[in-house]
């Protein structure tokens, strides 16, 4: 269920009215506080206001509301990593790939992060499995040096060739 207000933040952040968009959430939220899409759009303001240590306090609060939700996992990942905060970051694409092992854009992310670790061996596993969900994502990779690295070592060829076999 969405709350109502939720749609009326979104039109606000449509007009570029994000201070009244947080606030009529924070409304909600203060009648609310388990409302994990109340939660999740005020996450979603704060990571595309470039204030992401800000959106994972009510990623982490949505979580605890409901652990199920591959997508908050994915965000709370993708924030985590904006803050620097590598390993974690990997912790929570990890579990967004547990609850949903199709979610790509969790595969490409933990690709990403594991990349920027030195991790080449669970980059490239998290690369490859990106591509085979999403064939699009290779040309994302090409476009990201450390990714763009693993596409052109002959092992990843090899391995994410689904013609080949050894």
């Amino acid at each position: 269920m969405t709350a109502p207000e939720v749609h009326t933040a979104k039109a606000l952040l449509k007009k570029g009215r994000s201070s009244e968009a947080i606030r009529i959430l924070q409304q909600a939220e203060a009648r609310n506080p388990r409302d994990p899409t109340v939660l999740l759009e005020l996450a979603a303001i704060y990571s595309f206001l470039g204030q992401p240590a800000k959106a994972v306090e009510y990623e982490r609060r949505a979580t605890k509301v409901d652990a199920t939700l591959p997508e908050v996992w994915n965000a709370l990942g993708s924030d985590l990593h904006r803050t620097g905060d590598l390993v974690s970051s990997a912790v929570a694409y990890r579990r967004a790939l547990e609850l949903d092992p199709r979610l790509a854009s969790a595969a490409y992310n933990l690709a990403r992060v594991a990349a920027a670790k030195g991790e080449r061996k669970e980059a490239a596993e998290a690369l490859k499995r990106a591509i085979a969900l999403k064939p699009e994502l290779a040309e994302e990779a090409g476009r990201e040096e450390a990714l763009a690295k693993l596409l052109d070592e002959p092992e990843f060829r090899k391995r994410a060739d689904p013609r080949r076999r050894s």
